[in-house]
C-alpha cells in the first residue's frame, strides 16, 4: 500500500501552477485545432490528400523524419499537415515517395 503524501504550496508555487495550467489549457485548444485542420486537408479527394491521409494513418516514418526530408523545419512541415502552407514540389515529392506514393502518367494530357 503506498503512503499518501501531502505538500502545502506556497503563494509562489500556486501562481506558477496556475499558470502552468493556463498554458496546457491554451496547448490543448491549438492542438485539437490542428488536429481538426489536419483532417480536413487529409480528407481533400486529390493526390495531396492521399499523401496526407497515409501520415494520419499510423505511418511507420516520423513526422520529423518527413519534415527533414521536406528541408523544413517541424513548424512549417506541421502547417503543410494542416493544409496551412504548401511545400515545394521537389520537397513534396520526396515526402510522397518515402511514405510508398509514386506518380505515374495513366494517359494523355487532356484539354480542360
Amino acid at each position: 500500500m503506498s503512503e499518501r503524501i501531502i505538500h502545502e504550496t506556497t503563494p509562489e508555487e500556486s501562481a506558477r501552477i496556475d499558470r502552468l495550467a493556463a498554458l496546457a489549457e491554451q496547448d490543448r485548444d491549438d492542438i485539437l485545432e490542428r488536429g481538426r485542420l489536419q483532417e480536413a486537408a487529409a480528407a481533400q479527394p486529390t493526390f495531396v490528400g492521399e499523401v496526407l491521409r497515409a501520415m494520419l494513418e499510423d505511418s511507420p516514418v516520423s513526422v520529423f523524419e518527413l519534415a527533414e526530408l521536406a528541408n523544413v523545419d517541424f513548424v512549417t512541415f506541421d502547417d503543410f499537415r494542416c493544409g496551412l502552407h504548401e511545400l515545394p514540389a521537389a520537397a513534396f515529392e520526396r515526402v510522397a515517395r518515402r511514405l510508398g506514393f509514386s506518380l505515374v502518367r495513366t494517359a494523355e494530357a487532356v484539354e480542360v
